[in-house]
């Protein structure tokens, strides 16, 4: 009798109440991580910022990687698989990357073996231009003050100079003991930059090396960890973000590269000053949409007007017209048309991008926006289609 009462209560295993535990518990454990990050906020933000500076290298590789990855690809597929038939796929895939990089890296140091000497042109042209412009002034005021239009301008300058002086002296001596330290945080900064970009380089060609064994045991832990319908599902998602991700980047990064040229061959024609210089912040901060253009234009048309104030008229509508012809004709062709979100989710994108990451946010945020904006849609399409329920513009509006 023992022995029966002691088997009907022996523990038996459930695994439908250990599900629900396990799953209790790691309700809990994240409420207290979530509970205790938001009470803690300002150490968060610290610690994340901190771990972005860390992981900086590693998150610039892999960018690097994600904007190469398609001409190795065009290597190595296009060239060698489909039209060469190599059978030494593990020897032409390291080719393959070597040529892409070495094409990359090569028109890199051709365009700053080009560039560097017109950009200390540009600023030797605009530090020898400061004197002229100072003499002008003080032409003005010397003419203004013969031809009797102020008879008290002698004293008011004088006024000026004997009060701003000693605060002119003050500022300088301050800004000469700051200067050692500024220099050094500046090289170091450099030096940093420098070994960081070379870690990315490094990061960048394992990954495109290593792509398709990380996509493997991404894809092995997908369905290892769920069911193969839902597996399924998620692999066709992952799939679709990065063609809609690197589709922007590549396509955004060639419509940029053909707006910097286009300035550079109409600021020539213009005989506009500082051409290689304006043409290539013009090309740069067309990556950021919207604010870009606005961004590249104001420094173009400061710099330009220290020189010649016509020009800097011819320089913004110049710059009006390149940018009309990118909205409305570039943009569309190579983008494919409209990114599907509407200018103001795309400014949210920008301002919010630009608040938190700086100007690579401003960039990434139209991005990481369509993508969000795609997994919303495919999810709300899926309950709808569950739900049988059909939502239209025409009932929305009425």
């Amino acid at each position: 009798m023992e022995n029966e009462h002691e088997k009907n209560h022996k523990f038996e295993k459930n695994s439908k109440y250990l599900t629900v535990s396990v799953y209790a518990l790691g309700v809990i454990l994240f409420g207290c991580i979530i509970f205790r990050l938001i009470f803690n906020w300002a150490r968060t933000v610290e610690f994340i910022h901190h771990l972005i500076g860390v992981l900086s290298p590693f998150l610039a590789g892999i960018l690097i990687a994600y904007m190469i990855n398609p001409l190795v690809n065009c290597f190595y597929e296009k060239l060698f698989l489909n039209r060469l038939k190599v059978k030494r796929k593990g020897v032409f895939k390291i080719i393959s990357v070597f040529l892409a990089y070495a094409i990359v890296v090569g028109l890199f140091a051709v365009c700053m073996n080009s560039v560097i000497p017109q950009l200390i042109e540009s600023v030797a042209e605009i530090t020898t231009s400061i004197p002229d412009m100072y003499s002008m002034i003080m032409d003005k005021v010397t003419n203004l003050t013969k031809n009797g239009q102020n008879m008290n301008t002698p004293g008011v300058i004088n006024v000026l100079i004997n009060q701003n002086m000693p605060k002119a002296y003050g500022y300088l001596e301050n800004f000469m003991g700051k200067s050692l330290p500024m220099l050094y945080d500046l090289s170091m900064q450099a030096i940093k930059g420098i070994v960081n970009l070379f870690i990315a380089l490094i990061i960048s060609i394992y990954l495109c090396f290593d792509k398709n064994i990380l996509l493997l045991a991404l894809k092995k832990l997908i369905y290892a960890a769920l069911p193969v319908k839902k597996a399924d599902s998620l692999a066709k998602t992952f799939r679709e973000c990065n063609q809609i991700f690197s589709n922007y980047l590549i396509g955004k990064a060639i419509d940029s590269l053909i707006i910097g040229i286009l300035c550079f061959i109409i600021m020539s024609i213009l005989k506009l000053p500082l051409t290689v210089l304006i043409s290539i912040i013009v090309g740069v901060t067309n990556m950021i949409p919207y604010f870009g253009p606005f961004i590249g234009a104001v420094p173009g048309v400061f710099l330009i007007a220290l020189l010649t104030p016509f020009g800097a008229i011819k320089f913004t509508i110049m710059i009006f017209l390149i940018q009309q012809f990118d909205g409305y004709i570039l943009g569309p062709r190579i983008l494919g048309g409209s990114t599907g979100v509407r200018p103001i989710t795309i400014l949210f994108a920008v301002l919010v991008g630009g608040a938190y990451f700086g100007a690579v946010g401003m960039f990434l945020g139209v991005p990481v926006v369509v993508v969000v904006q795609h997994l919303i849609t495919q999810w709300m399409n899926r309950r709808l289609q569950e739900k049988e329920i059909s939502v239209g513009l025409s009932e929305e509006r009425r």
